[in-house]
């Protein structure tokens, strides 16, 4: 399979070819299409695919691991993951970061996420994968740099400097 960067405005419009140039394979007898799953991806099914990923290594750590995939769940505050080991729980917001920003959390959904911790008991951890550092690093979300009128910020050295590897988890829980 290759990119196709000859020939295509046959098959499509120009301006349609600028757009999804890349995107284009070639497959069996020569026939040209394209692969949704090369789609450009929307910002929350990103959010999705880190998140998996963080399920997959803490399962590896052998802790049972469950996703809260409902869109709604979002809406209503509650975190990405619910994390048990040895009967006791906690909830994971899970984050990614390709470039050093500070992971900003804002204030209604820090405040709903408080709300469930009081009411279940379940401690809330914060876990960031950097690609720069390439591991998940994790936090109490308690444990922030500081507030402003809209947001909870973490920066990225508070994260690594505070922060435990999910193999640690056990010890926040």
């Amino acid at each position: 399979m290759f990119v196709v960067a000859i020939g295509l405005h046959t098959v499509l419009a120009e301006r349609e070819l600028l757009l999804l140039q890349p995107l284009f394979w070639v497959g069996p007898r020569n026939r040209v299409g394209v692969r949704a799953r090369d789609m450009e991806r929307k910002p929350r099914r990103k959010g999705e695919d880190y998140e998996w990923r963080l399920t997959r290594e803490l399962q590896k750590h052998g802790l049972f691991t469950l996703r809260i995939a409902d869109f709604s769940s979002r809406k209503l505050g509650y975190p990405d993951l619910i994390v048990v080991k040895n009967g006791k729980a906690m909830f994971i917001e899970a984050k990614y970061r390709a470039d050093d920003r500070h992971i900003l959390i804002p204030i209604e959904r820090y405040e709903k996420m408080k709300r469930v911790e009081e009411i279940t008991g379940a401690r809330i951890i914060l876990c960031v994968l950097y690609r720069s550092i390439g591991d998940w690093r994790c936090i109490d979300i308690d444990n922030y740099t500081w507030r402003t009128n809209r947001h909870i910020v973490y920066t990225r050295n508070h994260i690594t400097e505070k922060g435990v590897s999910p193999n640690k988890l056990t010890e926040l829980l």
